[in-house]
């Protein structure tokens, strides 16, 4: 090819950094695997808990909605239909309608309000428990960071 024998190739600062913040994401999965609940709860996250609270909050109302209206459907179809029918049938169809929801929460959606599907949601993602989490979102407002004037 003509090259010296003494050249070498060296990636780019972009290509660096990026390994960096690779790196950076697996080093919070290995903290939180092996029991680091901090890792994955970082102060920027734990200031934007309400709003997150408040999405998921917002979908599991969108999809307990759901829930009610194809349960009447799925019964209303055809006579005789259990309720262990109704629940794989829920089971199959809510993975594939919401997949960012929690599998166990959706499973639990005619048990609570979504509001606390949401507690339970944040709870199983951050490795807290559900009432820890209410506190935890309570608290996440005063935590916020000040807009300047």
């Amino acid at each position: 090819m003509g090259l010296p024998k003494d050249f070498t190739i060296t990636p780019s600062n972009e290509l660096n950094n990026h390994f960096q913040g690779v790196d950076k994401q697996f080093e919070v999965l290995r903290q939180s695997f092996l029991g680091n609940k901090r890792a994955r709860l970082t102060d920027e996250r734990r200031a934007n808990l309400a709003k997150e609270h408040e999405q998921l909050r917002s979908e599991y109302q969108a999809a307990k909605d759901y829930y009610d209206q194809t349960q009447k459907a799925f019964y209303a179809g055809r006579r005789n239909r259990t309720i262990d029918e109704w629940k794989q049938e829920w089971e199959t169809l809510s993975l594939r309608t919401y997949p960012s929801l929690d599998y166990r929460c959706l499973n639990e959606i005619n048990d609570y309000q979504p509001f606390e599907l949401a507690h339970r949601h944040l709870g199983d993602f951050y490795g807290y428990s559900p009432q820890y989490m209410v506190k935890l979102v309570t608290q996440a407002s005063v935590l916020k960071p000040k807009k300047s004037q």
